[in-house]
């Protein structure tokens, strides 16, 4: 993993049979990055790149149907105070990227 590894949260995408699939999601602070971890292969199958400050995050799964409709994870941007959408459904070419963000990026204030 990258630099500055501050969180990890066990939740789950949609994998490219449409079924859920456990993922461990490292968050790294300092580097910006959210390491997706596959504990069945033993391997990292998405990097995905934040803002400034990733600090918080939790995942959004659809479980009122048989196939779920739709993985969302979200992180909050400590540095920038926003929040962002991630989209964690691997059959779409956006899988792994920041597909909304919910807020408007502000710079923190300088000390006085």
């Amino acid at each position: 993993l990258s630099v500055g590894p501050s969180r990890v949260v066990v939740g789950q995408v949609i994998d490219l049979q449409g079924k859920l699939a456990t993922r461990v999601f490292v968050v790294c602070f300092d580097s910006r990055l959210i390491f997706g971890y596959d504990p069945v292969s033993g391997r990292i199958d998405t990097r995905i790149f934040t803002g400034r400050g990733p600090h918080s995050f939790v995942v959004d799964v659809d479980r009122a149907s048989a196939e779920p409709g739709y993985a969302l994870g979200y992180v909050g941007h400590f540095t920038d105070s926003y929040i962002g959408v991630i989209d964690l459904d691997q059959r779409r070419p956006s899988y792994g990227s920041i597909v909304l963000t919910l807020g408007r990026p502000q710079e923190p204030r300088a000390q006085k």
